[in-house]
């Protein structure tokens, strides 16, 4: 099953996702929605990734490498506000790539 999941996230990703789940990027863990929907066999729609503040950067440049750019809003909405009464330490990031 774990086989399963890193080979549909790979996909989804358009990369192999041991780049970013590896001994270089210290405590990255992908969670949520993607985990689910591959057990599922449903399609994926995102990925949640979760990463420690030292491990950010790394992650960062895989990601433009891999031709993702990080977007301060979706749809419209501004992140910050998204979060706004969730109790928490973190920031979160938006990265998006286009697919043609």
């Amino acid at each position: 099953m774990i086989d399963k999941i890193k080979n549909k996230i790979s996909e989804y990703l358009t990369f192999d996702i041991k780049k970013i789940i590896n001994e270089d990027i210290d405590k990255c863990y992908i969670f949520g929605g993607a985990i689910r929907d591959t057990i599922a066999d449903m399609p994926i729609h995102d990925i949640d990734i979760l990463c420690m503040s030292q491990s950010h950067k790394k992650l960062s440049t895989i990601l433009e490498k891999e031709g993702y750019y990080l977007s301060e809003s979706i749809g419209g909405l501004d992140i910050n506000s998204m979060y706004k009464d969730i109790h928490c330490i973190f920031q979160p990031h938006n990265w998006i790539k286009i697919v043609k």
